[in-house]
């Protein structure tokens, strides 16, 4: 799955046809938080650049996104 965490632009919605998901910061941090399983294992997300320092430092991303764009950096989860 695809996970857009904050904020979803439009393209995203109309491209992914509506499977693109969005989880506010809360929802995304909770599990996290609690020491349960890792729910976003093989997950692709994408973080908007203001979120991806508050990121680091909940959970352990690659030094490298896949892509990036002007808002956007995608990653996958693999753990």
């Amino acid at each position: 799955p695809l996970l857009f965490i904050g904020e979803r632009s439009f393209s995203a919605r109309f491209y992914s046809q509506g499977r693109a998901q969005l989880l506010s910061w809360e929802e995304f941090t909770q599990p996290f938080g609690h020491d349960q399983e890792r729910p976003f294992v093989n997950t692709y997300i994408a973080v908007h650049e203001d979120l991806f320092k508050q990121m680091k430092t909940i959970i352990q991303l690659p030094s490298e996104p896949l892509y990036t764009n002007k808002r956007y950096a995608l990653y996958k989860i693999e753990y």
